[in-house]
């Protein structure tokens, strides 16, 4: 594949490296400081199974828009995955709905304790 000329729009980038790594025809020899950062940190994640495709597609399109949001580039996997964590540990405290849990009516008047 040919190389993309340096004004390349950063979301272009992005989607042709994850494109090599989910199709494994990665060709090429010369990578972006930024892309390096991005491979190593997805290795480092070790995913496997089934699930790798499925994050790592969940991963593309949370930092696709993040930088059409104005990011200045990719936000790593490692990061996705804390912010997902997080984000469960959140979900898990709160009912469903998002809703504050009611809380219990106390009778306060005197002799109903």
């Amino acid at each position: 594949m040919p190389e993309l000329p340096q004004d390349a729009g950063m979301e272009a980038q992005f989607r042709r490296l994850i494109e090599e790594l989910v199709s494994g025809n990665m060709n090429r020899a010369r990578f972006r400081p930024w892309e390096i950062e991005i491979l190593l940190d997805i290795e480092g994640c070790r995913l496997t199974g089934r699930s790798r495709l499925q994050i790592l597609s969940e991963y593309e399109q949370a930092a696709l828009q993040d930088l059409n949001a104005g990011a200045q580039k990719p936000f790593t996997l490692s990061t996705y995955l804390e912010s997902r964590h997080a984000r469960s540990k959140t979900a898990a405290r709160k009912p469903p709905g998002g809703e504050q849990a009611p809380k219990p009516k106390v009778d306060r008047r005197p002799g109903n304790r």
